[in-house]
């Protein structure tokens, strides 16, 4: 038990040091990750109403979003956690990019022009993207 345990812990160290082969995988992991982060900074500037924090944030996440696009060369196929079906699916994959690019940027000009409704439903748009980007794309392992 202790061996398999030890077996299994090296294995996932190694996988984790191999995901930094290639630069686009560690820039796009750290975008994932600022995405990630201050979308929920984001969900707290509309709980609090603060508008101008809500837009300047949301344009923001835009160009995180934007960036993603340049994060997937062929080279780094395979390696960190994305899925083969990333490259694959690639039109698919850039269009939902797309449109979280396009969610942060009405949210962006909700918050800009005081447009509750629009806003939330752009928000909850960002969200529900993400999470489905992650069933589809994103490998366990």
């Amino acid at each position: 038990m202790k061996r398999n345990l030890c077996i299994g812990l090296i294995t996932l160290t190694l996988s984790s040091l191999a995901i930094a082969d290639h630069p686009a995988v560690e820039q796009r992991q750290a975008l994932f990750e600022q995405i990630d982060e201050e979308t929920e900074m984001l969900e707290a500037f509309v709980d609090e109403e603060n508008w101008p924090a809500t837009a300047v944030l949301a344009q923001k996440l835009e160009q995180y979003v934007a960036t993603l696009q340049t994060q997937f060369p062929p080279a780094s196929k395979g390696e960190g956690r994305s899925d083969d079906d990333v490259w694959e699916q690639w039109g698919e994959f850039s269009g939902k990019l797309t449109q979280l690019e396009t969610s942060y940027q009405t949210v962006h000009r909700a918050a800009s022009s005081g447009n509750l409704t629009l806003l939330a439903e752009a928000l909850e748009a960002a969200t529900s993207s993400c999470r489905s980007c992650h069933m589809s794309y994103r490998s366990l392992w």
